[in-house]
Protein backbone atom coordinates (compact mmCIF):
# COMPACT_ATOMS: atom_id res chain seq x y z
CA UNK A 1 0.00 0.00 0.00
CA UNK A 2 2.51 2.27 0.97
CA UNK A 3 4.37 1.90 -2.48
CA UNK A 4 1.32 3.05 -4.29
CA UNK A 5 1.23 5.87 -2.54
CA UNK A 6 4.66 6.86 -2.83
CA UNK A 7 4.20 6.09 -6.87
CA UNK A 8 1.30 7.90 -6.72
CA UNK A 9 3.13 11.02 -4.99
CA UNK A 10 6.28 10.58 -7.46
CA UNK A 11 4.08 10.38 -10.27
CA UNK A 12 2.08 13.75 -9.25
CA UNK A 13 5.27 15.64 -8.50
CA UNK A 14 6.40 14.64 -12.14
CA UNK A 15 3.53 16.19 -13.65
CA UNK A 16 3.70 19.21 -11.39
CA UNK A 17 7.44 19.68 -12.63
CA UNK A 18 6.28 19.07 -15.74
CA UNK A 19 3.56 21.38 -16.20
CA UNK A 20 6.32 24.61 -14.88
CA UNK A 21 8.56 23.40 -17.05
CA UNK A 22 5.82 24.38 -20.06
CA UNK A 23 4.87 27.56 -18.47
CA UNK A 24 8.46 28.42 -18.16
CA UNK A 25 8.84 27.64 -21.58
CA UNK A 26 6.11 29.47 -22.77
CA UNK A 27 7.31 32.76 -21.02
CA UNK A 28 10.59 32.54 -22.38
CA UNK A 29 9.09 31.88 -26.10
CA UNK A 30 6.54 34.82 -25.45
CA UNK A 31 9.78 37.18 -24.39
CA UNK A 32 11.51 36.33 -27.55
CA UNK A 33 9.23 36.69 -29.92
CA UNK A 34 8.11 40.28 -28.58
CA UNK A 35 11.45 41.37 -28.69
CA UNK A 36 11.71 40.10 -32.20
CA UNK A 37 9.02 41.63 -33.45
CA UNK A 38 9.96 45.25 -31.45
CA UNK A 39 13.50 44.83 -33.48
CA UNK A 40 11.60 43.97 -36.26
CA UNK A 41 9.49 47.06 -35.86
CA UNK A 42 12.11 49.16 -35.18
CA UNK A 43 14.16 48.01 -38.53
CA UNK A 44 11.18 49.04 -40.78
CA UNK A 45 10.35 52.78 -39.18
CA UNK A 46 11.96 55.86 -39.64
CA UNK A 47 14.11 55.97 -42.82
CA UNK A 48 15.46 53.30 -45.42
CA UNK A 49 19.15 53.73 -46.68
CA UNK A 50 20.75 52.81 -50.11
CA UNK A 51 23.80 52.08 -49.82
CA UNK A 52 27.21 53.14 -51.40
CA UNK A 53 28.86 51.44 -54.16
CA UNK A 54 31.50 51.65 -56.83
CA UNK A 55 32.37 50.00 -60.01
CA UNK A 56 34.98 50.45 -62.68
CA UNK A 57 34.34 51.94 -66.56
CA UNK A 58 36.58 50.86 -69.46
CA UNK A 59 37.06 53.76 -71.54
CA UNK A 60 38.73 53.00 -75.18
CA UNK A 61 39.05 56.66 -75.72
CA UNK A 62 37.39 60.29 -74.71
CA UNK A 63 36.44 63.80 -75.61
CA UNK A 64 35.34 66.72 -74.86
CA UNK A 65 32.87 67.13 -77.96
CA UNK A 66 30.17 64.51 -77.71
CA UNK A 67 30.05 64.41 -81.27
CA UNK A 68 33.10 63.18 -81.71
CA UNK A 69 33.15 60.10 -78.92
CA UNK A 70 30.11 59.57 -80.92
CA UNK A 71 31.39 58.66 -84.06
CA UNK A 72 34.34 57.53 -82.36
CA UNK A 73 31.92 54.64 -80.88
CA UNK A 74 30.74 53.33 -83.48
CA UNK A 75 34.24 52.12 -84.95
CA UNK A 76 34.88 50.82 -81.43
CA UNK A 77 32.14 48.30 -81.50
CA UNK A 78 33.04 46.95 -84.48
CA UNK A 79 36.06 45.24 -81.40
CA UNK A 80 33.33 44.36 -78.61
CA UNK A 81 32.97 48.07 -76.81
CA UNK A 82 29.66 48.52 -75.57
CA UNK A 83 30.05 52.07 -77.61
CA UNK A 84 28.19 53.66 -74.34
CA UNK A 85 28.94 57.68 -74.42
CA UNK A 86 29.74 57.85 -70.50
CA UNK A 87 30.38 61.72 -69.34
CA UNK A 88 32.52 61.98 -66.37
CA UNK A 89 33.96 65.75 -65.21
CA UNK A 90 34.35 67.65 -69.36
CA UNK A 91 34.85 64.21 -71.03
CA UNK A 92 32.59 61.77 -72.79
CA UNK A 93 34.01 58.43 -72.63
CA UNK A 94 33.57 55.47 -74.94
CA UNK A 95 33.09 52.71 -72.61
CA UNK A 96 34.32 49.38 -73.90
CA UNK A 97 32.88 47.25 -70.50
CA UNK A 98 31.92 48.37 -67.01
CA UNK A 99 33.27 46.13 -63.37
CA UNK A 100 32.26 46.14 -60.18
CA UNK A 101 35.59 44.99 -58.60
CA UNK A 102 38.63 46.63 -59.96
CA UNK A 103 41.35 43.55 -60.62
CA UNK A 104 38.18 42.62 -63.31
CA UNK A 105 38.74 46.07 -65.05
CA UNK A 106 42.94 45.29 -64.67
CA UNK A 107 42.68 42.21 -66.18
CA UNK A 108 40.72 43.28 -69.01
CA UNK A 109 42.49 46.34 -69.35
CA UNK A 110 45.68 43.98 -70.00
CA UNK A 111 44.20 41.69 -72.25
CA UNK A 112 42.87 44.43 -74.79
CA UNK A 113 46.33 46.15 -74.75
CA UNK A 114 47.65 42.85 -76.25
CA UNK A 115 45.28 43.47 -78.86
CA UNK A 116 46.68 47.27 -79.43
CA UNK A 117 43.24 48.23 -77.51
CA UNK A 118 44.62 50.60 -74.92
CA UNK A 119 41.58 51.75 -71.91
CA UNK A 120 41.56 53.86 -69.21
CA UNK A 121 40.02 52.63 -66.15
CA UNK A 122 37.39 55.06 -64.78
CA UNK A 123 36.16 55.24 -60.96
CA UNK A 124 32.40 55.41 -60.66
CA UNK A 125 31.29 56.11 -57.24
CA UNK A 126 27.88 55.60 -55.99
CA UNK A 127 26.94 57.39 -52.91
CA UNK A 128 24.46 56.36 -50.29
CA UNK A 129 21.34 58.46 -49.84
CA UNK A 130 18.13 58.01 -47.25
CA UNK A 131 14.56 58.11 -47.67
CA UNK A 132 13.03 59.45 -44.57
CA UNK A 133 9.20 57.76 -43.89
CA UNK A 134 7.74 55.25 -41.31
CA UNK A 135 7.58 52.60 -43.84
CA UNK A 136 5.88 49.02 -42.95
CA UNK A 137 7.26 45.99 -43.08
CA UNK A 138 6.23 45.23 -46.35
CA UNK A 139 7.38 48.89 -47.76
CA UNK A 140 10.70 48.14 -46.80
CA UNK A 141 11.07 44.66 -48.46
CA UNK A 142 9.82 46.91 -51.95
CA UNK A 143 12.33 49.25 -51.41
CA UNK A 144 14.97 46.64 -50.90
CA UNK A 145 14.28 45.17 -54.06
CA UNK A 146 14.09 48.16 -55.69
CA UNK A 147 17.52 49.26 -54.18
CA UNK A 148 19.27 46.50 -54.99
CA UNK A 149 17.62 45.76 -58.72
CA UNK A 150 20.14 48.07 -60.31
CA UNK A 151 23.28 46.29 -59.73
CA UNK A 152 21.93 43.02 -60.41
CA UNK A 153 20.72 44.05 -63.44
CA UNK A 154 23.83 45.59 -64.25
CA UNK A 155 25.62 41.94 -63.06
CA UNK A 156 23.13 40.14 -64.65
CA UNK A 157 22.97 41.64 -68.54
CA UNK A 158 27.16 41.96 -67.71
CA UNK A 159 27.17 37.98 -67.52
CA UNK A 160 24.80 37.61 -70.57
CA UNK A 161 27.63 39.66 -72.89
CA UNK A 162 30.59 37.85 -70.81
CA UNK A 163 28.88 34.58 -71.76
CA UNK A 164 28.05 35.39 -75.53
CA UNK A 165 31.64 36.62 -75.86
CA UNK A 166 33.24 33.18 -74.08
CA UNK A 167 30.77 31.27 -75.83
CA UNK A 168 29.49 29.28 -72.40
CA UNK A 169 25.87 30.96 -73.72
CA UNK A 170 24.08 29.80 -76.45
CA UNK A 171 21.96 32.68 -77.48
CA UNK A 172 19.03 29.99 -76.51
CA UNK A 173 20.12 30.00 -72.94
CA UNK A 174 21.09 34.00 -73.51
CA UNK A 175 17.34 34.73 -74.23
CA UNK A 176 16.31 32.57 -71.78
CA UNK A 177 17.93 34.32 -68.66
CA UNK A 178 17.18 37.58 -70.72
CA UNK A 179 13.21 36.79 -70.20
CA UNK A 180 13.50 35.88 -66.64
CA UNK A 181 15.27 39.43 -65.84
CA UNK A 182 12.79 41.10 -68.25
CA UNK A 183 10.29 39.28 -65.99
CA UNK A 184 11.52 39.78 -62.70
CA UNK A 185 12.28 43.57 -63.50
CA UNK A 186 8.39 44.04 -64.54
CA UNK A 187 7.32 42.30 -61.49
CA UNK A 188 9.68 44.77 -58.99
CA UNK A 189 7.75 47.61 -60.76
CA UNK A 190 4.50 46.40 -60.19
CA UNK A 191 5.00 45.82 -56.82
CA UNK A 192 6.58 49.19 -56.54
CA UNK A 193 4.04 51.20 -58.00
CA UNK A 194 1.21 48.73 -56.07
CA UNK A 195 2.85 49.34 -52.42
CA UNK A 196 3.14 53.46 -52.99
CA UNK A 197 0.85 54.53 -56.08
CA UNK A 198 -0.61 57.28 -52.83
CA UNK A 199 2.57 57.93 -51.79
CA UNK A 200 3.36 61.91 -52.82
CA UNK A 201 7.27 62.06 -51.84
CA UNK A 202 9.07 63.45 -54.24
CA UNK A 203 11.63 60.68 -54.16
CA UNK A 204 9.40 57.83 -54.35
CA UNK A 205 7.88 59.30 -57.30
CA UNK A 206 11.22 59.59 -59.01
CA UNK A 207 12.48 56.22 -57.86
CA UNK A 208 9.67 55.05 -59.66
CA UNK A 209 10.58 56.52 -62.85
CA UNK A 210 14.26 55.22 -62.35
CA UNK A 211 12.86 51.72 -61.92
CA UNK A 212 10.62 52.29 -65.10
CA UNK A 213 14.25 53.42 -67.15
CA UNK A 214 15.84 50.60 -66.05
CA UNK A 215 12.97 48.19 -67.42
CA UNK A 216 13.02 49.91 -70.67
CA UNK A 217 16.70 49.45 -71.25
CA UNK A 218 16.52 45.67 -70.14
CA UNK A 219 13.44 45.35 -72.85
CA UNK A 220 16.18 46.77 -75.26
CA UNK A 221 18.58 44.72 -74.93
CA UNK A 222 19.05 41.98 -77.42
CA UNK A 223 21.05 38.75 -77.58
CA UNK A 224 23.78 40.43 -78.62
CA UNK A 225 27.62 41.16 -76.83
CA UNK A 226 27.68 44.90 -77.71
CA UNK A 227 24.02 45.26 -77.18
CA UNK A 228 24.51 43.93 -73.41
CA UNK A 229 27.09 45.57 -72.17
CA UNK A 230 25.49 48.95 -73.73
CA UNK A 231 22.87 48.57 -71.91
CA UNK A 232 24.38 47.34 -68.64
CA UNK A 233 26.99 50.59 -69.12
CA UNK A 234 22.95 52.60 -68.75
CA UNK A 235 21.93 50.83 -66.25
CA UNK A 236 24.91 52.12 -64.09
CA UNK A 237 24.31 55.41 -65.31
CA UNK A 238 20.51 55.67 -64.59
CA UNK A 239 21.79 54.48 -60.95
CA UNK A 240 24.30 57.05 -61.11
CA UNK A 241 21.72 59.77 -62.07
CA UNK A 242 19.73 58.49 -59.43
CA UNK A 243 22.24 58.72 -56.54
CA UNK A 244 23.02 62.12 -57.25
CA UNK A 245 19.53 63.38 -57.69
CA UNK A 246 19.26 62.13 -54.23
CA UNK A 247 21.77 63.69 -52.87
CA UNK A 248 21.42 67.14 -54.00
Amino acid sequence: MMKKIKSRKMIYIFIVIFVVMLICASVVANYFCSSLYIGSAQNYSGQFTFLSNECYLLSVTKSQSELEAQALATDYTQFGASGYIWKQDDYYHVIYSAHEKQNDASLLQNSLKDKLINCEIVKITFPSFVFEDDFTATQHAVLQQASNSFLQTFRTLSDLAVGIETDVYTNAVVGEKLQKLQTSLQQICENYNDEFSKNTQNKIISLGEYLSDELESVMLSTINNVSLKYHAVEILDIYKNMCHEFNN
